[in-house]
């Protein structure tokens, strides 16, 4: 028995007062956060323990990456609180800085996706990207003085972040008379912390329309029509003051379809109904829409949207069921 203690007593008593760990691969920002399909972005995907990444997993086979290079940032160093009284623990992880050029096919879907890099620590966690119909443009600081609006040509998408408190981000450009441009705010939905909210102004900067939360979410969507031709901005904000790298955005303006609602919001399975829309820029009011009558993946169906302006910004599902 004694022999027993003394071994324990030898054990504990090399323990190391720091307990040391090496952290999961993960990515913490991946920027621009999107792309135009039929075309190829470099995405700047920063991260922890991003060593030897071998591949990009994407969620659509349309959707295909690789990496061009990595950098090592060197270690990541939690500063640890001074008043902490518990042991302290040794997060063993380093900062990497990689270069993805990614390939989005013609046919991807638009919206949301997801991607993993694949590292010999294991996958990491989900990153967004973004996948849109329009030419994509990277916001050019300084664009928050009036006269430093950043000029851009409409239909367009801008990759934009508020960077710091109270900050402000300027887009100039032209409108015709008579016409309707949306201008949506991706934000939330990719993950971002902005709040955002957006102000047109005209030529002489007097405000013509705003817009702040739509529909319980805080990604604004602002359309408006624009009574005469003219040189117009768009202010785009945090409705909270806030700002910093993880205030990023996708701005998309144009005219450009929007659905805003649909009915019915159902159909029975195996039948054709006419379909109502509501929202700007629709080629039509009305759109017939046949119902698969063997079952589905999920209880939804798109409903198809067709405009000579281009695809709808944003996609409408109605649910699928059995009973009439």
């Amino acid at each position: 028995m004694k022999g027993r203690w003394a071994v324990f007593l030898a054990v504990f008593a090399v323990v190391p007062c720091a307990w040391a760990q090496t952290r999961p691969a993960s990515i913490g920002s991946a920027r621009p956060t999107g792309g135009q399909r039929g075309t190829t972005v470099t995405v700047t995907v920063e991260g922890n323990n991003l060593a030897d990444a071998s591949a990009v997993l994407f969620d659509h086979q349309g959707l295909s990456g690789r990496i061009v290079k990595s950098e090592d940032l060197g270690p990541d160093v939690i500063e640890r609180d001074p008043e902490s009284t518990g042991a302290p623990i040794e997060d063993r992880a380093r900062d990497y800085r990689l270069a993805v050029e990614v390939t989005v096919g013609p046919d991807v879907p638009l919206g949301r996706h997801s991607f993993r890099l694949l590292t010999p620590l294991g996958a990491t966690n989900l990153a967004n990207f973004a996948v849109g119909a329009v030419a994509e443009a990277a916001e050019a600081e300084p664009n928050d003085a009036a006269d430093a609006a950043q000029v851009v040509r409409l239909p367009v998408t801008v990759n934009g972040t508020i960077e710091k408190a109270n900050d402000l981000d300027r887009y100039r450009f032209d409108a015709r008379a008579g016409q309707q441009v949306v201008f949506d705010v991706m934000a939330a939905r990719i993950g971002s912390g902005l709040d955002a909210t957006v102000t047109l102004r005209d030529a002489a900067g007097g405000v013509v329309a705003r817009a702040d939360d739509f529909r319980g979410r805080t990604d604004s969507l602002l359309a408006h029509r624009f009574e005469r031709a003219g040189t117009y901005t768009l202010e785009i904000a945090d409705g909270l003051g806030g700002g910093g790298t993880g205030h990023f955005y996708r701005l998309t303006a144009g005219e450009l379809p929007y659905v805003t609602d649909v009915f019915p919001l159902g159909l029975r399975r195996g039948s054709a109904t006419a379909v109502t829309l509501a929202g700007f820029n629709l080629a039509s009011t009305t759109v017939k829409v046949d119902a698969p009558a063997a079952p589905t993946e999920k209880d939804r169906l798109e409903v198809p949207i067709e405009s000579p302006l281009g695809p709808a910004l944003n996609k409408v599902e109605v649910a699928l069921g059995d009973d009439p």
